[in-house]
Protein backbone atom coordinates (compact mmCIF):
# COMPACT_ATOMS: atom_id res chain seq x y z
CA UNK A 1 0.00 0.00 0.00
CA UNK A 2 1.64 3.30 -1.07
CA UNK A 3 2.25 6.21 1.30
CA UNK A 4 1.62 9.87 0.44
CA UNK A 5 3.98 12.60 1.69
CA UNK A 6 3.94 16.37 1.38
CA UNK A 7 7.19 18.32 1.13
CA UNK A 8 7.42 21.98 2.17
CA UNK A 9 10.19 24.45 1.46
CA UNK A 10 10.86 26.62 4.56
CA UNK A 11 7.33 27.84 5.37
CA UNK A 12 6.13 30.07 8.20
CA UNK A 13 2.42 30.58 8.93
CA UNK A 14 0.69 32.66 11.60
CA UNK A 15 -2.72 31.80 13.05
CA UNK A 16 -4.85 33.51 15.69
CA UNK A 17 -6.67 31.90 18.59
CA UNK A 18 -10.04 33.23 19.69
CA UNK A 19 -9.31 35.70 22.50
CA UNK A 20 -12.08 34.30 24.72
CA UNK A 21 -10.44 30.83 24.52
CA UNK A 22 -7.15 32.01 26.05
CA UNK A 23 -6.84 32.70 29.76
CA UNK A 24 -3.77 32.36 32.00
CA UNK A 25 -4.27 28.62 32.47
CA UNK A 26 -4.67 28.00 28.72
CA UNK A 27 -1.72 30.27 27.96
CA UNK A 28 0.50 28.00 30.09
CA UNK A 29 -0.71 24.92 28.16
CA UNK A 30 0.27 26.63 24.92
CA UNK A 31 3.92 26.94 25.92
CA UNK A 32 4.77 23.36 24.82
CA UNK A 33 3.33 22.74 21.38
CA UNK A 34 3.76 19.98 18.83
CA UNK A 35 2.88 19.65 15.16
CA UNK A 36 -0.63 21.10 14.73
CA UNK A 37 -3.42 19.38 12.81
CA UNK A 38 -3.65 21.13 9.46
CA UNK A 39 -4.98 20.53 5.99
CA UNK A 40 -3.49 21.91 2.79
CA UNK A 41 -6.48 22.60 0.54
CA UNK A 42 -6.71 23.46 -3.15
CA UNK A 43 -9.54 23.91 -5.69
CA UNK A 44 -10.83 20.64 -7.10
CA UNK A 45 -10.97 22.29 -10.53
CA UNK A 46 -7.52 23.64 -11.46
CA UNK A 47 -9.12 26.48 -13.44
CA UNK A 48 -10.59 27.97 -10.26
CA UNK A 49 -8.47 30.62 -8.57
CA UNK A 50 -8.36 32.23 -5.14
CA UNK A 51 -7.71 35.94 -4.95
CA UNK A 52 -5.45 37.73 -2.53
CA UNK A 53 -7.14 40.24 -0.22
CA UNK A 54 -5.66 43.51 1.01
CA UNK A 55 -4.41 41.76 4.17
CA UNK A 56 -2.31 39.29 2.12
CA UNK A 57 -4.60 36.32 2.81
CA UNK A 58 -6.40 34.41 0.06
CA UNK A 59 -10.18 34.37 -0.13
CA UNK A 60 -12.15 31.15 -0.52
CA UNK A 61 -14.23 30.86 -3.67
CA UNK A 62 -17.65 29.26 -4.05
CA UNK A 63 -16.29 25.97 -5.40
CA UNK A 64 -15.18 22.54 -4.17
CA UNK A 65 -11.81 21.85 -2.59
CA UNK A 66 -9.62 18.81 -2.14
CA UNK A 67 -6.96 18.51 0.53
CA UNK A 68 -3.96 16.70 1.93
CA UNK A 69 -3.60 16.38 5.71
CA UNK A 70 -0.26 17.02 7.36
CA UNK A 71 -0.46 14.01 9.66
CA UNK A 72 2.99 13.41 11.08
CA UNK A 73 6.57 14.66 11.01
CA UNK A 74 9.17 12.31 9.51
CA UNK A 75 12.92 12.06 10.01
CA UNK A 76 13.23 14.30 6.92
CA UNK A 77 11.19 17.17 8.38
CA UNK A 78 11.51 19.93 10.91
CA UNK A 79 8.82 22.01 12.50
CA UNK A 80 8.37 24.50 15.29
CA UNK A 81 5.09 25.70 16.78
CA UNK A 82 5.13 28.68 19.14
CA UNK A 83 2.50 30.65 21.02
CA UNK A 84 2.67 34.45 21.36
CA UNK A 85 0.58 35.64 24.34
CA UNK A 86 0.69 39.29 23.21
CA UNK A 87 -1.72 38.69 20.34
CA UNK A 88 -2.86 35.09 21.10
CA UNK A 89 -1.21 33.85 17.93
CA UNK A 90 0.41 30.58 16.95
CA UNK A 91 3.34 30.62 14.53
CA UNK A 92 4.08 27.37 12.69
CA UNK A 93 7.33 26.71 10.86
CA UNK A 94 7.44 23.70 8.50
CA UNK A 95 10.23 22.34 6.34
CA UNK A 96 10.83 18.99 4.68
CA UNK A 97 8.78 15.84 4.20
CA UNK A 98 5.66 15.15 6.30
CA UNK A 99 3.48 12.05 6.17
CA UNK A 100 -0.06 12.57 4.84
CA UNK A 101 -1.70 9.15 4.60
CA UNK A 102 -1.45 5.60 3.26
CA UNK A 103 -3.57 4.96 0.20
CA UNK A 104 -4.77 2.13 -1.99
CA UNK A 105 -5.05 4.55 -4.93
CA UNK A 106 -2.05 4.86 -7.17
CA UNK A 107 -1.20 7.46 -8.21
CA UNK A 108 -2.72 9.69 -5.55
CA UNK A 109 -5.25 12.19 -6.84
CA UNK A 110 -3.73 15.60 -7.61
CA UNK A 111 -0.20 14.51 -6.85
CA UNK A 112 0.97 17.19 -9.32
CA UNK A 113 -0.57 19.97 -7.21
CA UNK A 114 2.07 22.46 -5.98
CA UNK A 115 0.09 25.37 -4.48
CA UNK A 116 -2.41 25.12 -1.63
CA UNK A 117 -4.08 27.09 1.14
CA UNK A 118 -4.30 26.70 4.91
CA UNK A 119 -7.25 28.35 6.68
CA UNK A 120 -6.93 27.00 10.20
CA UNK A 121 -5.16 24.65 12.57
CA UNK A 122 -6.04 22.63 15.62
CA UNK A 123 -3.39 22.86 18.26
CA UNK A 124 -1.57 19.84 19.69
CA UNK A 125 0.68 19.69 22.73
CA UNK A 126 4.26 18.43 22.53
CA UNK A 127 3.01 14.85 23.05
CA UNK A 128 0.71 15.06 20.00
CA UNK A 129 -2.55 15.33 21.96
CA UNK A 130 -5.11 17.90 20.86
CA UNK A 131 -5.46 20.81 23.30
CA UNK A 132 -9.08 21.36 24.26
CA UNK A 133 -11.08 24.18 25.78
CA UNK A 134 -12.40 23.71 29.32
CA UNK A 135 -15.61 21.69 29.59
CA UNK A 136 -18.83 23.62 29.16
CA UNK A 137 -21.96 23.35 31.32
CA UNK A 138 -22.89 20.12 29.47
CA UNK A 139 -19.51 18.47 30.12
CA UNK A 140 -18.40 18.90 26.48
CA UNK A 141 -15.04 20.20 25.36
CA UNK A 142 -13.94 21.18 21.87
CA UNK A 143 -10.45 21.62 20.43
CA UNK A 144 -8.66 24.96 20.44
CA UNK A 145 -8.53 26.25 16.89
CA UNK A 146 -6.52 29.08 15.39
CA UNK A 147 -7.45 30.84 12.16
CA UNK A 148 -5.37 32.61 9.52
CA UNK A 149 -7.75 35.57 9.82
CA UNK A 150 -8.44 36.39 13.44
CA UNK A 151 -11.87 35.19 14.68
CA UNK A 152 -13.27 34.79 11.15
CA UNK A 153 -14.15 31.27 9.96
CA UNK A 154 -15.12 32.70 6.56
CA UNK A 155 -11.85 34.63 6.34
CA UNK A 156 -8.69 34.25 4.32
CA UNK A 157 -6.02 31.59 4.10
CA UNK A 158 -2.25 31.38 3.82
CA UNK A 159 -0.92 30.32 0.42
CA UNK A 160 1.72 27.56 0.62
CA UNK A 161 4.00 25.86 -1.86
CA UNK A 162 4.57 22.13 -1.63
CA UNK A 163 5.14 18.94 -3.57
CA UNK A 164 3.46 15.56 -3.17
CA UNK A 165 5.44 12.32 -3.23
CA UNK A 166 4.32 8.70 -3.32
CA UNK A 167 6.45 5.94 -1.84
CA UNK A 168 5.66 2.30 -2.41
CA UNK A 169 6.08 1.24 1.22
CA UNK A 170 3.38 1.47 3.89
CA UNK A 171 4.28 4.17 6.41
CA UNK A 172 4.17 3.46 10.14
CA UNK A 173 6.02 5.00 13.09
Amino acid sequence: MPSVYIDFPPTELKFYCFDNDIDDKMSKKLNKLGLPDLQVEFPENKNKKLYQGDDGLYLRGEFSFESFPVSEATKDSTYNTTFNAEDNSITVFLEGRFFCHNTIDEPAPNQNQTIGYVWAIRINNDKGKIIKKPKDEYGMSSPIEALAEKENYEGGAHKVSFSIHIEREFYSE
